[in-house]
């Protein structure tokens, strides 16, 4: 998350700021994406994905120790910890609800939203209607592709366009 407001900024400069910073600590090894940078080491490949800046309840949600530890998608979910941060940085009197962030999208030029929170909660959910298989699923399918280079970076949409 940065502190950069999405009026004021191009995507095109935002990712490009940003790959430059980042080819000081990793140089040779950063390629601009089409919403991120990534970086390619000979043990990771990282996708670095910048954001604008959000407010500070989702600030608060996202620096929150259940948000950026992923093993809590493996556990029983307790959302209320979560919730409570929500709420608080809502502000007296108002229910907080799902903030979507905004990131760069160098090719079509606009800012995209996402909800990382969303998204996260969408995974917990998930895992524990599948008896907490579905992230041991996701993690193995992701292992695969690592063996696998012949494969398209992204699956092909098979459906009919008609």
């Amino acid at each position: 998350m940065t502190d950069l407001d999405a009026e004021e900024n191009s995507p095109a400069e935002v990712l490009e700021r940003f790959k430059r910073r980042l080819e000081e600590y990793y140089p040779g090894k950063c390629e601009l994406q089409g919403r991120s940078v990534g970086i390619e080491l000979s043990y990771v490949d990282l996708d670095v994905v910048v954001t604008s800046a959000p407010s500070e309840a989702a600030k608060q949600a996202a620096q929150s120790d259940l948000v950026r530890n992923d093993s809590f998608l493996d556990e029983d979910l307790n959302w209320s910890g979560l919730a409570t941060i929500l709420e608080a940085g809502a502000g007296e009197g108002k229910r907080w609800k799902s903030e979507p962030l905004q990131i760069p999208d160098r090719e079509t030029q606009e800012w995209q939203r996402t909800d990382p929170l969303a998204q996260i909660a969408v995974a917990a959910e998930k895992n524990q209607a599948c008896n907490r298989h579905f992230v041991n699923v996701v993690k193995a399918l992701k292992w695969w592709r690592v063996g696998h280079e012949e494969l398209p970076k992204y699956p092909k949409d098979t459906r009919s366009s008609a």
